[in-house]
């Protein structure tokens, strides 16, 4: 009896040196250092700058439609019904999104008339 519990240890024992032998070595993990994203000529103390969305010209663009930038009128309707849903529509203005278009322009939204206010009374 005691040859066998001997013999049982000792199995064990190559099994665990096989295991061991075969586990995948262990990498320490760098230290996290969090990102910070630096405001250009801003200091420390000076409050953030208000950044106006202007066209290539330089003058400031006017708010549009979403149907007006090239969005197929459903989808536009679905998309304002979702910015009514979440309350980033602040008078007629959507508030917190904006349009970049395939040349890179980026356009500041406006809710449509009817098609937004269709799209929520039919959500709700």
């Amino acid at each position: 009896m005691l040859d066998a519990i001997m013999l049982l240890l000792g199995l064990r024992a190559i099994e665990r040196e096989a295991r061991d032998r075969n586990a995948r070595p262990v990498v320490p993990e760098p230290e996290f250092v969090p990102f910070k994203l630096s405001r250009r000529g801003a200091g420390p103390a000076s409050p953030p700058r208000l950044r106006l969305e202007t066209s290539p010209a330089g003058t400031p663009r006017t708010p549009r439609t979403l149907e007006e930038l090239g969005v197929p009128r459903s989808l536009a309707a679905e998309i304002e019904g979702a910015f009514r849903a979440m309350g980033q529509i602040d008078g007629e203005r959507i508030v917190g999104f904006t349009f970049r278009a395939p040349d890179g322009a980026v356009h500041p939204l406006r809710a449509g008339t009817a098609a937004g206010k269709g799209s929520a009374g039919q959500a709700a």
